[in-house]
């Protein structure tokens, strides 16, 4: 278990792996030198958790370190604000055992907020299993928290990515997936917080940021690009261009200049038919489809998506909004 700063949520975090009826693991959390109380947290614990106190160096090389100092045949992931239902590790330990041919196995996820009176939503429900990789390069599908994986898989493909701020989880995912079988337990055993703080709360435009240099590096192997069965210009591109139409949709046209310069690095003749549309600010299917591959079926998930964080926003964070106002 990775944290930093995370001193609000991550005893909550710790009780949840405590909690569990599989009783033969060792916990290990990787302080990344958080400069709040988490010290003081983690000190009440004693020796049911193995505390490495690190310098500040991001959250791949605080994941690496973790796992290094682990002995166990399996590698669980828990996120240091997220929670693990009692149930996780038996039928996830017990499932691989069954299952030797996977390397990895995940399961589901339920979103929730302190604000919120029980669960946000069910996400991550995935069907499919095995080799998986190209479902996974197009999907970004499975949380973090709700992985097991088999420790020889890990070392194998080399641990995670130091030089990503984030998605290392999605890049390692992707690297083990096409070598290995990926296995799945279909229940929810994880509750994922959602919070300001969160990688999942942190907008859009962020996640754009990060994702980029994942997909760069990956379609920079010729064998991925086969794989996938898109060229990287072609694949990039198309990439960018869903992340341009959809600030132009949400109204954000402060974050279009930058992805239009990054769209014209991969295809010059897209970004200036995408700037002469932007110029028009037109959100018109007809004009924007010939652009991106199958672009109606992920503009009628731009709406969805949409329409469920208007309601979570209005549900669950104005209250927390109006509290923070009246709080000393």
């Amino acid at each position: 278990m990775p944290v930093y700063n995370g001193a609000k949520f991550v005893a909550q975090a710790i009780q949840s792996v405590l909690a569990q009826d599989y009783g033969d693991y060792e916990i290990i959390v990787a302080d990344d030198g958080s400069t709040d109380n988490t010290q003081e947290v983690l000190r009440q614990f004693g020796d049911k958790v193995t505390v490495l106190t690190l310098a500040h160096r991001g959250i791949c090389a605080t994941r690496n370190e973790a796992i290094r100092a682990s002995r166990g045949e399996f590698i669980a992931l828990i996120d240091s604000d997220d929670l693990w239902e009692p149930h996780k590790l038996s039928l996830q330990i017990a499932y691989l055992d069954e299952h030797p041919e996977f390397a990895l196995a995940y399961a589901y996820s339920t979103n929730f907020t302190d604000e919120s009176e029980g669960n946000v939503n069910l996400v991550k429900k995935l069907d499919f299993e095995g080799f998986i990789f190209k479902d996974l390069f197009t999907k970004n599908s499975f949380a973090n928290s709700t992985i097991v994986m088999r420790r020889p898989a890990f070392d194998e493909v080399g641990g995670y990515d130091e030089s990503l701020l984030a998605m290392e989880d999605f890049e390692l995912n992707l690297r083990i997936s096409r070598k290995y079988q990926i296995g799945r337990v279909p229940k929810s055993l994880v509750r994922r917080r959602i919070h300001p703080a969160s990688f999942y709360s942190s907008g859009y435009d962020n996640q754009y940021i990060y994702q980029l240099p994942v997909y760069d590096k990956l379609l920079s192997d010729p064998e991925i690009e086969n794989e996938i069965g898109t060229a990287k210009d072609d694949y990039m591109s198309g990439f960018i261009l869903k992340f341009i139409f959809k600030n132009l949709y949400d109204q954000h046209p402060e974050f279009i200049p930058q992805k239009l310069k990054d769209l014209a690095g991969y295809s010059p003749a897209k970004a200036q038919l995408a700037r002469k549309l932007v110029g028009e600010g037109t959100i018109a299917l007809a004009d924007w489809s010939p652009l991106v591959p199958e672009f109606d079926a992920w503009y009628a998930d731009v709406e969805h998506k949409a329409a469920l964080y208007k309601v979570r926003r209005e549900k669950n964070f104005d209250a927390r909004a109006r509290g923070s106002r009246t709080t000393p």
